[in-house]
């Protein structure tokens, strides 16, 4: 979908590129310091990092379509969790 967003924009004369990729960063960029402050906490796993995340959210959210994919969440946020 963002792909056809930048396709179609880039037709009728605009660049997405660099906002999107401004934006792609500063999304990166919270969600590490949200895992790293879960992770001080005993929240989240120590062996996950952004880049993990990222992808595990990317591919929940590009299944589930245009619905929203709760019980997904549910079983990945649980399986983020620290052993016990």
């Amino acid at each position: 979908m963002k792909r056809d967003l930048v396709r179609r924009a880039g037709r009728a004369g605009r660049d997405l590129t660099g906002p999107l990729s401004q934006a792609r960063d500063e999304i990166r960029d919270a969600l590490g310091t949200l895992l790293r402050r879960a992770q001080a906490r005993a929240r989240f796993r120590a062996d996950v990092d952004v880049i993990d995340l990222i992808t595990l959210l990317s591919a929940i959210f590009l299944a589930a379509g245009d619905r929203m994919p709760r019980q997904a969440l549910t079983v990945i946020r649980d399986g983020l969790r620290p052993p016990r």
